[in-house]
């Protein structure tokens, strides 16, 4: 008799399924913020600070500062790649600042006039796999801002 009452027992127990939830979606970074405006002049002597912020509060940021690019050329430059960690804080967005200040030593060559590009990526970068855009390679999934400047700076 004991038996049987375990039995029934045990066939009442329904399991129980695994919730699933879809992956997060992977959103684009986004501009913030920028001083001077996205798409300004800007002087020889400017700060470029842009506040970045992205949807995805695990993704970390990585960033490219790239001159006299594209097209690609003898001029093209690429500065320290830099990169900005996750954001903290249980799923909020969270911004992150990127600033630089061009010099004629490090980042331009030649010319009065030098086009600044922030690249951003959310899934870091590749190694080049074209000589026409061999700075702009990120995985599949990445997700890429671009925005750019003018600078007026002379470089001998």
């Amino acid at each position: 008799m004991a038996v049987l009452c375990l039995l029934g027992v045990a066939g009442c127990i329904l399991p129980v399924s695994p919730e699933f939830q879809d992956p997060e979606p992977n959103v684009s970074p986004y501009v913030v913020n920028a001083s001077p405006a996205i798409g300004s002049v800007v002087g020889e002597n400017d700060v470029i600070a842009v506040t970045l912020a992205d949807p995805n509060p695990g993704d970390q940021l990585s960033l490219r500062w790239l001159f006299n690019y594209p097209p690609f050329s003898d001029a093209s430059r690429l500065s320290l790649p830099e990169v900005l960690p996750p954001s903290v804080g249980g799923g909020e967005v969270r911004t992150r600042v990127a600033s630089i200040k061009p010099t004629c030593f490090r980042d331009l060559v030649g010319g009065p006039v030098h086009r600044v590009m922030l690249l951003v990526s959310d899934r870091g970068f590749e190694e080049a796999t074209s000589d026409e855009l061999p700075f702009d390679n990120v995985p599949k999934d990445a997700r890429v801002l671009r925005v750019t400047w003018l600078l007026q700076k002379a470089c001998q």
